[in-house]
């Protein structure tokens, strides 16, 4: 019975990844169309902050949070400057999560990183996860906070919620917040995607919207040269269940998110979406 459902499940999860690889090519098909009717100029303006959809996403605000402890500058560096090819990325507000553990190095290492793409977003900060805080618990007891992305994150998210509710921000417009792995390049398109998507929710009359999560497929595929064979392999394995678990959901599957994701700010800081006290 149990290799049954493995087979099930195996070849279920192929037939979705097919399902799913024919939706991106036609997605990247249309957008391709679509630089080309915009012409040499405009086609561009993307890679420098554009937005080539001014007016579908107005009124949502994408709040990035890059969390990280001790990683390469220049791997951080990477990551901000996939954020800053990304549509609209001028109006985005980027937030360097990084931990006080990490030392003068790690303020230097964010102050760099600021001066270098201070320009290229609407707001890019830094925050200091504090090494001493504890997790507060339904029941009344205290844990000390567990090292590590899920405490940094939570801590990130109040200080900027808290930043937001002071300047009114959280009443004037939506806010999505995307938490990202240091490492992380994403497609151009997704925000704007994330943004369309958020309002058509909006739209529809539900509340849906406030309560909805979205990650796209996660391909390993960063630094797969530079991988030994049996990663290389992986690599495949994993995008194949990305893909397919992803397509999945309208066929009513179900598929967690992880790693790099998008929420609204309100149900992640309501529903306390990131504990002190676990990992990630």
């Amino acid at each position: 019975a149990c290799n049954l459902c493995l087979c099930i499940t195996a070849s279920a999860t192929a037939l979705y990844a097919i399902v799913g690889a024919r939706r991106c090519a036609a997605a990247l098909e249309a957008l391709d169309t679509y630089a080309q009717r915009l012409g040499p100029a405009d086609a561009a303006a993307p890679l420098q902050g554009g937005e080539p959809s001014a007016g579908v996403s107005d009124g949502v605000l994408h709040l990035v949070v890059v969390p990280n402890y001790k990683e390469e500058e220049e791997l951080v560096a990477q990551t901000l400057q996939s954020l800053a090819e990304a549509w609209g990325s001028n109006a985005f507000h980027v937030v360097l999560a990084m931990e006080e553990r990490e030392g003068a190095a790690g303020e230097e290492k964010a102050g760099r990183l600021q001066e270098r793409f201070r320009t290229r977003f609407g707001r890019l900060v830094a925050a200091r996860h504090p090494a001493d805080l504890a997790e507060a618990h339904a029941d009344g007891s205290f844990d000390a906070e567990v090292p590590g992305k899920a405490s940094n994150v939570k801590w990130a998210l109040q200080e900027m919620h808290e930043t937001y509710a002071k300047e009114g921000i959280l009443e004037a417009r939506s806010v999505l917040v995307t938490v990202t792995d240091a490492d992380v390049i994403f497609h151009p398109a997704y925000f704007d995607a994330i943004a369309c998507e958020f309002r058509a929710l909006e739209e529809a009359g539900t509340d849906e919207h406030l309560w909805s999560m979205w990650q796209a497929p996660q391909l390993p595929f960063r630094n797969w040269n530079r991988a030994p064979l049996c990663s290389r392999l992986w690599a495949y394995v994993a995008s194949s269940y990305e893909v397919g678990g992803v397509a999945g959901l309208d066929f009513g599957g179900t598929h967690l998110t992880f790693s790099t994701y998008t929420m609204p700010l309100e149900l992640a800081v309501v529903a306390r979406a990131h504990e002190g006290d676990i990992i990630a």
